[in-house]
């Protein structure tokens, strides 16, 4: 048999390439799934970093969906589904201003990556049924709607399995805070002050002292059984108690292997563990970096105050604006005396960060690198997994407090301000 010339193999073997390469590029990322039969439901998929970026808006009908999309970059988005609310809450800002909700609403964070699958499902459960979702207030949904998202991806499946099991844990928080803040406001009302006390340090202590490390425990032993997958560096990159387990993540970081090794998320995970070495008491804190709402370039020096508050914070960070009508007080009642704050926002939308420092009407400096927590070298370089977090230094810039609010902060400010002589 007469085999073929070399140059008409090779046009062969390129053309087959070529035709394979087509047909798989032809077939569309589907984002698709089912909702309650819902008058004027809709359906959204957005930037992860920034949720105002919408990539698509489709209405649901006869409580089906489907997006479709030639091509998704791997990575995080959020789905959003919006319906009319009959029974919105009342909201009030941090300006004092009192709004309704005009609609519902129920948003899950995904994880796509349309080599490992182009199909992604995406199921709603409601607790009771689905005629209870029009019964549902604004603040019933988060307890009683849940978002489900199925997939052949095994990054997107764990990642949707930790979300949920954080979600879980947060619903625990809720409902138990619920009874003791009605157990708290009776002992108030009967003027037990000592139950008062023991009560509201419960509620406070009850997520980070209880539950959130529970949590966590539970995410450190799935990490190890999934070391080949890209979402355990990311979710290490982002843990809140990388300084209290630093030799388990560690081990975990040097365990990884395939494609989580060679991961951004991966790369980025090992340099918060290298920034933890920096940012301890009496160390000297590495300097913020971004821009003013001008545009102007900005040099910290804290040389020039006896104390400095650098506080890091976001417009969309609604613990961070509830802060700060007392952190404005603080600092007038300390200015004169050698007291700064620096805002170093986590804001993307400029636009959004320049509004939220007007209408909350901050008179310190603020900047901005207006780049997301996962690529912020802020966040990286000052270990921010989650936001209000703050670092008072004194005038050699050495870290003398870490998240500091309230009496706390005039404590350390009354004591740094009264021995430090300018």
């Amino acid at each position: 048999m007469k085999r073929l010339p070399l140059l008409f193999r090779i046009f062969i073997l390129i053309l087959i390439t070529s035709i394979h390469a087509s047909c798989r590029k032809a077939r569309d990322l589907v984002v698709e799934g089912y909702f309650p039969n819902t008058e004027n439901a809709s359906v959204s998929l957005s930037e992860y970093d920034d949720v105002k970026k919408v990539i698509k808006t489709e209405n649901i009908i006869d409580g089906k969906f489907s997006m479709h999309f030639s091509s998704l970059k791997t990575g995080f988005y959020f789905i959003r589904i919006s319906w009319p609310n009959p029974k919105p809450d009342t909201t009030i800002s941090t300006s004092g201003k009192k709004f309704f909700d005009e609609g519902s609403f129920i948003s899950q964070a995904l994880y796509i990556n349309e080599d490992e699958s182009d199909i992604y499902r995406i199921y709603t459960n409601i607790k009771g049924g689905q005629g209870e979702l029009t019964n549902l207030s604004s603040g019933q949904i988060f307890q009683n709607v849940s978002i489900k998202v199925v997939s052949n991806s095994p990054n997107s499946t764990l990642y949707d399995y930790l979300k949920r099991l954080s979600e879980k844990y947060q619903i625990q928080n809720q409902i138990i805070s619920d009874s003791i803040i009605r157990l708290r406001d009776r002992s108030l009302e009967k003027k037990d002050m000592n139950s008062y006390t023991t009560l509201n340090n419960r509620v406070v202590d009850l997520w980070k002292g209880e539950l959130l490390p529970k949590m966590l425990s539970e995410y450190r032993q799935i990490f190890k059984k999934n070391k080949h997958l890209e979402i355990v560096p990311y979710y290490v990159s982002i843990s809140p108690d990388l300084q209290q387990y630093y030799s388990e993540y560690s081990k975990i970081l040097k365990n990884l292997s395939g494609d989580a090794a060679k991961s951004d998320y991966a790369k980025y995970a090992f340099e918060r563990l290298k920034a933890l070495k920096s940012i301890g008491m009496s160390q000297v804190l590495p300097n913020p970096m971004g821009i003013e709402p001008s545009g102007a370039s900005y040099h910290f020096d804290p040389s020039k105050n006896k104390a400095t508050l650098i506080e890091f914070w976001a417009s969309w960070c609604a613990p961070c604006r509830s802060s700060n009508p007392m952190l404005i007080k603080i600092y007038q009642k300390y200015k004169a005396d050698g007291f700064e704050i620096l805002g170093v926002s986590m804001d993307v939308n400029r636009d959004s960060w320049i509004k939220a420092i007007k209408d909350d009407r901050l008179p310190w400096r603020n900047i901005s690198d207006l780049k997301p927590m996962s690529k912020s070298e802020n966040a990286g370089r000052f270990n921010l997994v989650e936001i209000p977090q703050n670092y008072l230094l004194d005038r050699s810039g050495k870290i003398i407090g870490i998240n500091l609010y309230d009496d706390a902060l005039e404590k350390s400010l009354n004591n740094i301000l009264k021995n430090e002589t300018k």
